[in-house]
């Protein structure tokens, strides 16, 4: 899911420099959109999967400080690109480096190793047992000592092959799924909103377009401590707690 939603995404994002009018670019950001949607929740999974369980908290507000980077690039390149080019062209110029990320598949191909987890619970035991080896093997010559022996975990739930979807909405999850939902769409749209239509705003202020997505750059640059701050959060003071203080922040 991972190679095949980056790979969808690069391409159908570089089509959109292509696109000849504002409804088949609209049309192809939209199906870019499908790929991005797939891969966006994986390398939290697969950090939650493959990080020790002091440290899962953490390493979800330093992968979230990657994608502050990338928000924080983009207006950058806009920022040097679109007012050096001609009015048709500086756009199409960011959305074909937007491919660019098709280059990483062959990486991820590679060396991006498959859950251990999940090919357990597809049967397929050597394979989850040869990548859970390489890890230890590799951990273990890095600290130059054997790692300590793991610590039993029961629990019936990890027999069952399959999970439906409808389960989110029984009695024991349904509050955490509405709770998700409301608050991760306040976050994303309180966050996209601010990198969609800040250089528009700062533009009817008077600015030019190249101060505007400078400023905008900015704007954005100082979420990137404030990710940091969150991982640290996150273990100091619990994930209830920093979800609940930085909601209220934002409001």
């Amino acid at each position: 899911m991972l190679v095949a939603g980056t790979a969808w995404y690069a391409v159908f994002s570089f089509l959109c420099g292509l696109a000849p009018n504002p409804t088949m670019l609209i049309a192809l950001r939209f199906i870019a959109g499908l790929g991005m949607g797939a891969i966006f929740p994986i390398p939290y999974a697969m950090a939650a999967e493959f990080m020790p369980r002091h440290f899962r908290g953490a390493m979800t507000g330093i992968l979230d400080s990657f994608l502050s980077v990338g928000y924080f690039i983009a207006p950058l390149l806009a920022f040097a690109l679109i007012p050096q080019l001609p009015a048709n062209t500086g756009w199409r110029f960011l959305f074909y480096i937007s491919g660019l990320p098709l280059l990483y598949v062959p990486v991820l191909m590679r060396w991006m190793p498959e859950s251990p987890r999940w090919l357990q619970i597809r049967g397929h035991e050597q394979e989850a047992d040869s990548i859970v080896r390489s890890l230890e093997s590799k951990v273990e010559q890095r600290t130059g000592r054997p790692l300590p022996q793991p610590q039993a975990v029961t629990n019936d739930n990890a027999a069952r092959e399959t999970s439906p979807v409808r389960d989110v909405f029984r009695k024991g999850y349904l509050k955490r799924t509405v709770m998700m939902w409301v608050s991760f769409s306040c976050i994303l749209f309180i966050f996209y909103a601010i990198q969609t239509y800040t250089p528009t705003v700062l533009l009817k202020e008077g600015n030019t377009l190249g101060t505007s997505f400078l400023l905008t750059s900015i704007i954005v640059l100082a979420s990137i401590p404030g990710k940091y701050a969150a991982a640290y959060a996150l273990e100091r003071f619990g994930r209830k707690f920093t979800l609940i203080y930085t909601l209220g922040h934002r409001l």
